[in-house]
């Protein structure tokens, strides 16, 4: 994951990456997307990775499509 995760802004169109920090096996990363900050928290264990993606009110709207995509984005980044 520390290889693709200069990539990860790829999954929301138009977004960048702000910070991104390591915590044991937990990656806490913010992305910036049409002036919206989105903050996630992605926990690594043996066999899952868990997502909490918090999405201001505008993002949430697209909720399904932003979960969608960041599935198939980490399970890209996890090969």
């Amino acid at each position: 994951m520390d290889k693709g995760i200069g990539q990860i802004a790829a999954f929301v169109p138009g977004a960048s990456l702000l910070e991104h920090h390591w915590e044991g096996d937990t990656l806490s990363f913010v992305l910036q997307a049409m002036g919206q900050r989105i903050a996630a928290k992605l926990d690594v264990l043996d066999t899952t990775v868990h997502a909490v993606i918090d999405l201001p009110p505008f993002a949430a709207l697209f909720a399904s499509k932003v979960k969608s995509q960041f599935l198939e984005f980490g399970t890209k980044l996890l090969r």
